[in-house]
């Protein structure tokens, strides 16, 4: 079931990176978990959103602060029954026209073809300990 449920982050992380909401959310459980375990700085909405309607929730809330924005991931890879991905987010504060960049890293996990947690790090070493592996 691992390499399938790399198969489907893969379909979402493609259907993200060309603005597909629609795949994206079908992709998603509609109890879905979303969320990073604390606020880390400025750009950051910590806590946990339940649901598609808190999914979106936090993407309004995260993007509120940015002119443009985009996210690409870098590497998407089995993590036991769980999948890790790396990627790189950009984009443009709004009204300050400060250009950001940095890394972070999404454990996700499924059941059946759908994504149920989604939790947000802004270390690898975070992620890692996450998933039960050390750097």
């Amino acid at each position: 079931m691992s390499q399938e449920n790399v198969e489907v982050v893969r379909r979402l992380w493609a259907a993200a990176e060309r603005h597909d909401s629609e795949l994206v959310f079908a992709l998603y459980d509609p109890d879905i978990v979303w969320g990073s375990p604390a606020s880390h700085g400025p750009l950051e909405v910590g806590g946990f959103y339940h649901g598609h309607d808190g999914v979106r929730q936090f993407f309004r809330a995260f993007l509120e602060s940015f002119e443009s924005y985009e996210a690409h991931a870098e590497k998407i890879e089995e993590a036991g029954d769980r999948v890790l991905v790396r990627y790189r987010v950009s984009g443009r504060g709004k009204g300050s026209g400060v250009e950001v960049a940095m890394q972070r890293w999404n454990v996700y996990e499924l059941r059946g073809a759908l994504v149920v947690r989604v939790k947000v790090f802004e270390t690898e070493a975070e992620a890692l300990e996450a998933v039960g592996l050390r750097e």
